[in-house]
């Protein structure tokens, strides 16, 4: 099997961008939802465990 030399691979700022600005927008429905997500423990871990997938799944499969 042949050695292939890695291409670049950029960091997706474009996502953090526009998390960023929804959080903008709608700052207030945003602090309301995760007010109620810290009280659950268990919606911490989830979102924890899909955060962890997405990853990754991006680091795994980016081009």
């Amino acid at each position: 099997m042949e050695k292939v030399k890695p291409g670049p691979n950029p960091t997706p700022y474009w996502i953090a961008m526009i998390e960023g600005v929804v959080r903008m927008l709608f700052p207030t429905a945003f602090a309301r939802i995760e007010a109620g997500i810290g009280q659950n423990a268990g919606a911490i871990i989830a979102a924890a465990v899909v955060l962890a997938l997405l990853g990754a799944m991006l680091i795994a499969f980016w081009p």
